[in-house]
């Protein structure tokens, strides 16, 4: 499986089938190779390539060393090991046998690896705590459904997903009204002040007027205010929205 990530491109594998101790080193290296190869066609630029780490889970046993479980391998030379060509090539190889019986993983991937030794022991798999272990196994568990109940999973997920984007449209909608209430509000205030100002102490009539107002209508009114000589030719027919 590639993984696509911003400059670096990851390829993760999981070999349970039984394999000659001969043809391990091989088979990872391969799969190294294609992964970092199968980046550019014929007539691309190099720089077009990313960096590809390969990550490669092993049932069986690779390497002989009994106290280590998880190995990196990269480009360096052979009498100056400190010098590396880059980070174009790592492969890392974890032996999930040894590693479980080590248990000197970090915690993120022991889970994982524990997921991969045990995933059909449903009480081993309680007992893991990482998070992203247990969406992977819920994904897993949708694509292994029969169609039936494949769709209502997917039926389920969508239900959830259009119910949470209703919430939001329904919240932002109510924040925009409410910010155009409230500017609505201030507007006609402020007309109201300006009306009193002028012409004195307003109608119930009047003030109920101005607060039921359109922006549209304030702003006409506001204009008018600014040449009538009575409150009557603020509000005129012939002006008013």
């Amino acid at each position: 499986m590639l993984v696509r990530a911003v400059g670096t491109r990851h390829a993760l594998r999981c070999f349970r089938n039984p394999c000659p101790a001969t043809h391990r080193p091989a088979r990872s290296a391969y799969y190294l190779a294609r992964a970092l190869s199968g980046q550019i066609e014929r007539g691309h630029d190099y720089l077009a390539l990313k960096p590809t780490i390969a990550i490669h889970f092993l049932v069986q046993d690779l390497l002989g060393d009994p106290g280590q479980a998880d190995w990196r391998f990269e480009l360096r030379d052979q009498r100056q090991p400190a010098v590396r060509l880059g980070e174009t090539l790592q492969l890392h190889i974890i032996e999930l046998r040894k590693a479980e019986r080590l248990g000197r993983l970090p915690p993120a991937l022991s889970a994982w690896v524990a997921c991969l030794q045990h995933a059909q022991e449903e009480a081993r798999m309680k007992d893991i705590t990482h998070e992203p272990v247990h969406e992977a196994l819920g994904r897993l568990k949708v694509l292994t459904m029969d169609e039936d109940a494949r769709w209502r999973a997917f039926a389920r997920e969508k239900a959830i997903a259009d119910e949470a984007a209703a919430l939001a449209y329904a919240t932002r909608t109510g924040m925009e009204q409410g910010l155009e209430k409230g500017r609505l509000e201030g507007e006609a205030r402020l007309l109201e002040n300006l009306l009193s100002r002028k012409f004195g102490a307003l109608p119930d009539a009047t003030r109920e007027r101005l607060r039921a107002a359109t922006a549209a209508q304030l702003e006409t009114w506001a204009l008018n205010l600014l040449e009538a000589g009575t409150l009557g030719e603020v509000f005129r027919p012939g002006a008013s929205a």
